[in-house]
C-alpha cells in the first residue's frame, strides 16, 4: 500500500506539470523559454516509419526523443540595438570676441591636445598689455625713488635733523608704491591671459568636424561654435537592457566587466570590448537601464552615430550541466525533468540556473544522463521509453533579445 501511495504522488506531480516559456536568463530559472511546448497539445516525435500503439499507462514502450545532459561553459547573451558614441566630444568656442585672422586646420583633420586651431585679432589686447607694462615701469621708478627718500630720512633721523614723523611719511609712501607695483603686475598677467585667448587651441586630441568660420568671420565670446573635436579611439557603444536583466549584469560585474561584441553593418568585422558604465537609475518610462562599453578603434572603422548590433554577455557559468530547454517541466512544486535510467523515465527535480536560446543550465542533474525532450505528454514516472528520431528543431537565434 505504501508503494501505491508513492506512485500516486508521482503520477499527480507528472499530471500537474505544465510547460511555459521565456527568453533569456531570469536568474535561478524563474521561467522557461518560449519554444517549450505545453503539457497537453505536444507534438509527437517521429517514429522512423514504425507504427507504435503505446498509450500512457499502458504496457508498451513510450516513443520519445532523448537528449544527453552536457557539462560545459554556459553564457547568457543578450542582443541589443546599439549606437556608437565618442568617448569625448568637445565643442570649440572662443573665450574672447574678435575677428578670425587665421585658420590653421582643415575640416576632418586629426588634431592633438594643445594644437593651434584659430588665431583671432588681438591688437586691442596687445596694446592694452603694452600700456600696462609702461605703467609698471613708471611705478617701479617711483618706488625706487621712494625707497631712497626713506633711507635718507632714516639717516637724518639718526642725526636728529628730522622728526620721526618725516620717516613715517616716507615709509608710507614707499609701502604704497610697492602695492601699486604689485597691482600693475597683476594687471599685466590678466592682459596676457586676454591676449592668449586670441589663440584657440585644441582642448583634447581627436578628429575635427566641420569648421563653420572663415578668415574674417566675427566671433563672440562663448557664443559662436568654431567646431567640435571627437575622440574616436577608444569608442563607446551605448545600448539599453531590460531592468530584469540588471541583477545578473551587476553580479557579473563584481567578478569582471562583461564582454561585449559589436557587429558592424556592411563589413565583416566584429569589435570587442567590455562594459564600462551602467547608469545609476532605471528609466521608468521604458523600464530599461543605459549601459556603455568601451571598444578599441585603431583602424578607425567605428564611427560616431553608427547603429550596430551588440551582443552582451550578462552571465557566465564555468561548468554548467546543460539540457534542452524543452526538457524542463514546470509545476507549482518547482522544475524537473524526466530522466531516463535503465530504460525507464523518472522524475528528477532540478533547479534552472539560466536560459539561453533553446538551452538551459541546471543543477540537480549529472552530466551524461539522458532526459526526455519530445513525447513527454505520454510519459509517466516509471514508464518504459523507446528512443526515436527527434523532430526537426526550430531555428534559434544567436542570443536573447532584451
Amino acid at each position: 500500500m505504501k508503494y501505491r501511495i508513492v506512485w500516486a504522488g508521482q503520477l499527480l506531480l507528472a499530471a500537474s506539470v505544465g510547460l511555459s516559456a521565456c527568453g533569456g536568463a531570469k536568474g535561478g530559472g524563474e521561467s522557461a523559454p518560449a519554444n517549450a511546448e505545453k503539457a497537453s497539445p505536444a507534438t509527437k516525435p517521429e517514429t522512423g516509419g514504425k507504427a507504435t500503439d503505446a498509450k500512457p499507462g499502458g504496457g508498451g514502450a513510450v516513443p520519445v526523443s532523448l537528449a544527453t545532459a552536457e557539462q560545459k561553459p554556459f553564457d547568457v547573451v543578450l542582443l541589443a540595438s546599439a549606437a556608437l558614441v565618442p568617448a569625448s566630444m568637445v565643442d570649440i568656442r572662443a573665450q574672447m570676441s574678435g575677428v578670425v585672422r587665421q585658420v590653421h586646420v582643415k575640416e576632418g583633420q586629426t588634431v592633438k591636445a594643445g594644437q593651434l586651431l584659430f588665431t583671432l585679432d588681438a591688437q586691442a589686447d596687445q596694446a592694452n598689455l603694452a600700456r600696462m607694462k609702461a605703467q609698471l615701469a613708471k611705478d617701479q621708478a617711483l618706488l625706487a625713488d621712494a625707497q631712497r627718500q626713506l633711507e635718507r630720512a632714516q639717516d637724518l633721523l639718526a642725526r636728529n635733523f628730522v622728526s620721526r614723523g618725516a620717516v613715517d611719511t616716507a615709509m608710507a609712501n614707499r609701502d604704497g608704491l610697492q602695492a601699486t607695483v604689485k597691482a600693475d603686475q597683476a594687471a599685466i598677467d590678466a592682459a596676457r591671459v586676454n591676449v592668449s585667448y586670441s589663440q584657440v587651441r585644441a582642448a583634447s586630441s581627436g578628429r575635427l568636424g566641420a569648421v563653420p568660420v572663415f578668415v574674417g568671420s566675427t566671433v563672440k565670446v562663448n557664443d559662436t561654435s568654431l567646431g567640435t573635436i571627437v575622440q574616436s579611439d577608444p569608442m563607446d557603444v551605448q545600448f539599453a537592457i531590460p531592468q530584469d536583466r540588471l541583477p545578473a549584469l551587476l553580479e557579473r560585474m563584481k567578478k569582471e566587466p562583461p564582454k561585449v561584441e559589436v557587429e558592424l553593418p556592411g563589413v565583416k568585422r566584429t569589435a570587442t570590448g567590455q562594459v564600462s558604465f551602467v547608469d545609476n537609475a532605471v528609466d521608468a518610462a521604458t523600464g530599461t537601464v543605459r549601459v556603455k562599453a568601451r571598444l578599441k578603434n585603431t583602424d578607425g572603422l567605428l564611427w560616431p552615430g553608427l547603429i550596430v548590433k551588440a551582443r552582451i554577455q550578462v552571465q557566465h557559468i564555468d561548468d554548467a550541466v546543460v539540457v534542452p530547454a524543452q526538457a524542463i517541466l514546470q509545476s507549482p512544486r518547482g522544475t524537473a525533468v524526466f530522466a531516463v535510467r535503465d530504460g525507464k523515465a523518472e522524475i528528477q527535480p532540478v533547479k534552472v540556473l539560466a536560459y539561453q536560446d533553446d538551452q538551459a543550465a541546471v543543477s540537480g542533474l549529472t552530466a551524461g544522463e539522458k532526459v526526455v525532450v519530445d513525447g513527454r505528454q505520454n510519459v509517466r514516472p516509471g514508464s518504459v521509453v523507446n528512443e526515436v528520431k527527434p523532430a526537426a528543431p526550430a531555428s534559434a537565434g544567436k542570443g536573447s533579445q532584451p
